[in-house]
Order: C-alpha cells, then structure tokens, then sequence
C-alpha cells in the first residue's frame, strides 16, 4: 500500500483499498443569514441559516465567525467591528456589557467558515436596540430589554 511505484489500479488488482482523491473543501460562497430570536437584559440569542428551511449549516461550513459594533449605524471598515468569538452551532448567545444605556444600538454580523479555517462573506449586519421596542426580522414587534 506504501510503496510509492504501486498504482491504483495495480492495488485494485491485488485486492487493497483505493484511497479516493483528497479535495480541500473552498471558502463557503454565500453569507450567512443572521436572525434575531430573543433579547434578555443585555443578551442577545442569534440564529444564522443559509436561507433555507434547514438549521444545518450549508455544505463545506464547519463554523462561523460572530462580529459586534455598538453605535448608531454599522461600520463600513472591518476594523472597528468586535470579534465576539467563532461557533459551530447555527444558534448561539452574545452578551453585551450591563452598563450600555437604554436606547444604545448594538449591531451583530457573521460569516461562514470551512474546516480549513477560510472565511466566506459577511452578512449583511443586523441590529438590536436595548431598553426600546424593536422590530425582528420577521416585522412581529418585539420588547427589547
């Protein structure tokens, strides 16, 4: 099986397993989609999808990478975002600082991963208002704590 002159088809022959062609898996393609679930105090419980039905992560994704900004529009430069950590679960929980005002603006962004650690996109950020009302991705009013 190691010798290095041996060809597939001659380790067929003699009965050996055929190892199959590694492939590297790409950069996943397409951004996450980032849902808002719940609002708790200063916690926040977020879903990604990638827009279908499914809460499985698309094919080639082993992960995601979670950003926050806290201010009153999102950044356009990558370096004022804050990493808020890397998960492999599609549902999962940032927490924001007890001391943020009521009325303070936080905004949260994702993007896939895939096993070899190379990012896909960002999404397009979502936002979450602390002590207001505010509305979820699905337009159904939702208090804010």
């Amino acid at each position: 099986q190691a010798f290095p002159g041996t060809t597939d088809q001659q380790r067929s022959d003699l009965g050996l397993t055929v190892r199959k062609a590694r492939t590297p898996i790409p950069a996943p393609e397409f951004p996450p989609s980032i849902d808002i679930v719940n609002v708790e105090g200063r916690t926040v419980t977020v879903r990604l999808h990638d827009g279908s039905p499914s809460r499985a992560k698309p094919d080639g994704v082993a992960g995601a990478t979670v950003l926050s900004y806290v201010g009153a529009a999102a950044p356009d430069e990558t370096g004022a975002w804050k990493f808020e950590g890397g998960t492999t679960r599609t549902t999962f929980t940032v927490t924001f600082s007890p001391t943020l005002e009521p009325g303070t603006t936080v905004w949260l962004a994702a993007f896939w991963t895939n096993p070899r650690e190379e990012s896909g996109p960002a999404c397009m950020p979502v936002s979450v208002t602390f002590g207001a009302a505010a509305l979820n991705q699905s337009g159904t009013l939702k208090l804010a704590a």
